[in-house]
């Protein structure tokens, strides 16, 4: 990676593990495996013909990128430390976020034209595929699982954060697609040593969500969903997003979350099971459990289906938020056929007809 010039296919032979510098020395400091600065026209992939390649790492990340256009990420398995990882190890170092216990498997800094696809991405302390001030990205067919069990940062499994327009093109040019998310929650709780500054809040879009939050005294876990974008609507000012055939479930709180971000379709996510966080006591998570829509304007959504395991949490949350039922395509989306569906659990009023009982 560091050698990389534009314009390189970087061919990784399957069949083999690769490692972080210093992976195995105990260190909480380690680097990444590979890092991509600076760079256009990239392809990471296995080779062909050779099986899939792996990445294991106990340092900051598998491949970190920034100031990137068109990198294409595939066919890689990438393996955290988290089985390695103790809950009294992991809350010792909460007020550190130390790399080991934080993270990422593939994470994009700044670029735009990404396209992560067809990986296995895993045990990652922190997000597993993770993108900030990024525009054109694609994240389809990974299969993500078991990560943000130790990090201090409040993460989810899939995320998109402050993305930043490249062009003012309005249709949709960020997707999360068809990837299978499961088994990631956080296990220790947030922290973040800027939440008592009022002007670093408001510019990033943050907020107080509960007493103590983000504070070294919270104990409660809220944070820690499967996909999960967040942030964009001071920054992403044109372009659409889209969330769609995803299957999500046993996360850790819910399945599918669009918070803060604006023109974004929902569609076809199939989203059961999560909400794996304690509702008691410390951790004492909200009744939230399916798919949840935060202060997001111009937000479509229809034909998802969620299940909920205990009857009292909502499958279906919106506040703050205006909604309608035109596709990317101007279709109206309000026949019976493309109706959400609960199994289980709570609806908001908000939703109104929108959401009927059954899941095919």
């Amino acid at each position: 990676g560091t050698n990389a010039q534009d314009g390189d296919c970087i061919y990784i032979h399957g069949g083999q593990t690769y490692y972080n510098h210093n992976f195995g020395s105990g260190g909480l400091n380690n680097g990444a495996a590979m890092s991509l600065k600076n760079l256009r026209d990239i392809m990471v992939t296995s080779l062909p013909g050779t099986g899939t390649a792996k990445i294991k790492i106990d340092g900051s990340g598998g491949i970190v990128a920034s100031n990137v256009v068109r990198l294409s990420v595939s066919n890689l398995e990438i393996e955290g430390p988290n089985a390695d990882i103790t809950f009294s190890a992991a809350q010792a170092d909460r007020l550190n976020h130390s790399p080991y216990f934080s993270g990422r498997g593939i994470v994009v800094w700044s670029g735009s034209h990404i396209h992560v696809h067809s990986c296995h991405v895993h045990h990652t302390a922190n997000s597993a595929i993770r993108a900030n001030k990024a525009d054109y990205m694609l994240v389809e067919g990974n299969r993500v699982h078991s990560s943000t069990w130790w990090t201090s940062n409040g993460e989810s499994a899939i995320v998109i954060a402050e993305a930043e327009p490249v062009d003012g093109l309005d249709e949709i040019k960020m997707r999360i697609v068809g990837n299978e998310v499961y088994d990631n929650e956080n296990r220790i709780s947030y922290y973040n040593e800027n939440y008592d500054d009022p002007e670093y809040l408001e510019k990033n879009q943050m907020h107080v969500a509960r007493e103590n939050y983000g504070s070294s005294l919270q104990d409660f876990i809220i944070d820690g969903s499967g996909v999960y974008i967040t942030r964009n609507s001071n920054s992403y000012v044109t372009g659409r997003m889209e969330l769609s055939n995803n299957l999500c479930y046993r996360n850790g709180i819910n399945g599918v979350v669009v918070h803060k971000t604006d023109r974004v379709l929902v569609k076809n996510n199939v989203i059961f099971d999560n909400g794996q966080v304690p509702r008691e006591a410390p951790q004492s998570r909200q009744a939230y459990a399916g798919l949840t829509i935060n202060n997001s304007e111009d937000v479509t959504v229809y034909n998802n289906s969620v299940v909920t395991t205990l009857p009292d949490d909502y499958a279906y949350a919106i506040s703050g938020t205006t909604y309608g039922f035109i596709d990317e395509f101007g279709v109206d989306r309000t026949a019976p056929e493309n109706l959400n569906r609960h199994c289980g659990g709570l609806v908001k009023s908000d939703f109104g007809d929108r959401v009927v009982a059954g899941v095919a």
